[in-house]
């Protein structure tokens, strides 16, 4: 499922719990592109993560949960941990190097980086 459909499921399941109208007046398609910049920030998928718990605490249909809520909350805290998993890489500056290993001997590291996109077809940093 790409980004914009399960925005757009994000979106449905919002609206149809949205007791304090915040949806109303705003038009679908100005909702799904900000709920798809949502979902590529960790802490605003976290945030929304939170809204759909908090609204599914005042849901007394068990059923609903298991099949609407849950599957849309796993599937956020999967793409939260892609994100925070690729914002965590450690790059070597901008070489486009990422390192996998790293060994601290005295004042220096040796580092096993490798940039598997590199044009020149070096995979392992050299350095």
């Amino acid at each position: 499922m790409d980004n914009r459909a399960f925005a757009a499921e994000i979106y449905a399941f919002l609206k149809d719990n949205d007791s304090v109208g915040r949806f109303d007046g705003i038009p679908e398609t100005d909702s799904l592109e900000e709920i798809e910049g949502i979902l590529t920030d960790p802490q605003m998928i976290g945030d929304t993560i939170e809204i759909i718990e908090e609204i599914a605490d005042v849901l007394d249909d068990h059923q609903y949960y298991i099949t609407d809520v849950e599957p849309i909350l796993n599937r956020l805290r999967g793409i939260q941990k892609g994100l925070e998993a690729e914002q965590s890489r450690r790059m070597v500056a901008d070489t486009g190097y990422e390192v996998k290993h790293a060994i601290r001997m005295g004042d220096r590291e040796i580092l096993l980086a490798v940039n598997m996109n590199d044009p020149d077809g070096n995979l392992y940093s050299r350095r």
